[in-house]
This record gives structure tokens, C-alpha cells and sequence, in this order.
């Protein structure tokens, strides 16, 4: 017998990335570090993302799917990036 979870994952992985969220809208900042060389969530599977996170960051790193090990400093790198920018808006304070 099939768990729940092995039916949530075949609807994932046959459903078109952007058939996923056609009908919801994510609107608070979003940053999203895709691992370029992930051989599970592919770069393809992010396609249209902008779509439906209006306030996306996107940022990239040279790594499999284990990024936040195999490239920690640049994945650390990125967050405080976008905590700096986007979440404290160079003031300081958090603009969420």
C-alpha cells in the first residue's frame, strides 16, 4: 500500500511547476537559493516562480542538493545579503 506521502510526491513530480500554484500568491518577501547543479529540484522546476511570489529574490549557488553544506559561506552569504537589504531595508529595522 502507497503512504500519503508517496502520492503527494508522484502529484508533485507529474504536475507542472506552474499548474502547482495557479491559484495562490505568496506576498511577503521570498528569498529562494536554487543550487545550480541539484539533481532533485532542478533549476527547471522554479520556472514561473515570479508569477506567484511577486516579492521573490532569486540568488544561485554552485552546488548540488545538499547547498547549505556544500557551499555554506555563499548560502550564508546570501541570507544576510537579503536580511540586510530586504528584511531591515539598511535601517535596521525589519520591513516585514
Amino acid at each position: 500500500m502507497l503512504s500519503v506521502a508517496h502520492h503527494g510526491l508522484v502529484f508533485f513530480v507529474l504536475t507542472p511547476p506552474a499548474a502547482r500554484l495557479t491559484r495562490h500568491t505568496v506576498d511577503v518577501p521570498v528569498l529562494f537559493v536554487q543550487a545550480t547543479r541539484d539533481n532533485v529540484l532542478t533549476p527547471s522546476l522554479s520556472v514561473g516562480m515570479e508569477d506567484h511570489v511577486p516579492r521573490l529574490t532569486r540568488r544561485e549557488v554552485n552546488a548540488g542538493h545538499w547547498a547549505l553544506w556544500q557551499t555554506a559561506e555563499a548560502v550564508n552569504g546570501h541570507l544576510k545579503e537579503w536580511f540586510e537589504s530586504v528584511v531591515f531595508g539598511g535601517g535596521g529595522k525589519s520591513q516585514l
